[in-house]
């Protein structure tokens, strides 16, 4: 039970990483990807003895007469990490590195198959343009490649067929409680188009622009 404690509670970490609005497949898959990486350093360092990633079962272990997992408790766990690594490969196979150029375009080359000649031109273009290295480190990804595309439309739309999809239902979910909050049995008939998408906007409204085109009602 301690040790599900601690590997719970660092599996719910990893779903809260993966949540927010600016999250992306790309994001997603370097933190999924980190994550197998530590199950790996996890098993080898329980191998040696060695159980500071899990505080709670430290902590039970310390509290026996023996300072050493037995070896029957031991092996389980070895193997449940084991397991835990294979089913994460199992489930999130996709290769993303090729898409490492969409990340940063001025320090990650694409592959030699990620891209044709005429859009490779176009990266090489980009690339050699320090206004827009600029830009880069001024905006969000998702507001930079939406940003360039006037200028690079073919880099762009391959770059936002990348980024705009979900990585996880975060959004989704966020749209339904606004809509849970909003359209509640009282007001079961109220068409709340407008009012979800103000809801959930992260659009800060201007309010001195919005009364200053209101005329104040006058006093009697």
């Amino acid at each position: 039970m301690a040790y599900l404690t601690d590997i719970f509670e660092k599996l719910n970490i990893l779903n809260t990483s993966l949540q927010g609005n600016e999250a992306t497949v790309l994001s997603w898959n370097d933190k999924v990807k980190a994550f197998v990486r530590k199950l790996e350093l996890w098993r080898n360092s329980m191998e040696s003895d060695t159980l500071d990633m899990f505080p709670t079962l430290v902590s039970m272990v310390q509290d026996t007469d023996n300072p050493v997992l037995p070896m029957d408790i031991k092996s389980c766990l070895l193997d449940h990490l084991i397991m835990l690594k294979v089913h994460f490969e199992k489930y999130f196979c996709n290769d993303f590195d090729k898409f490492n150029w969409i990340k940063n375009p001025f320090e990650n080359a694409p592959g030699p198959s990620s891209l044709k000649v005429n859009e490779q031109e176009q990266l090489i273009d980009l690339t050699s343009d320090t206004s827009l290295k600029s830009k880069f480190k001024e905006l969000s990804l998702l507001e930079f490649w939406i940003h360039i595309g006037k200028e690079f439309p073919t880099l762009s739309q391959k770059a936002l067929k990348i980024l705009i999809p979900f990585a996880t239902t975060y959004l989704c979910e966020t749209g339904f409680s606004a809509l849970a909050a909003i359209k509640s049995k009282y007001r079961s008939r109220l068409n709340i188009a407008k009012e979800v998408r103000v809801a959930i906007s992260d659009i800060t409204p201007r309010f001195d622009k919005l009364c200053s085109q209101k005329q104040a009602h006058p006093s009697h």
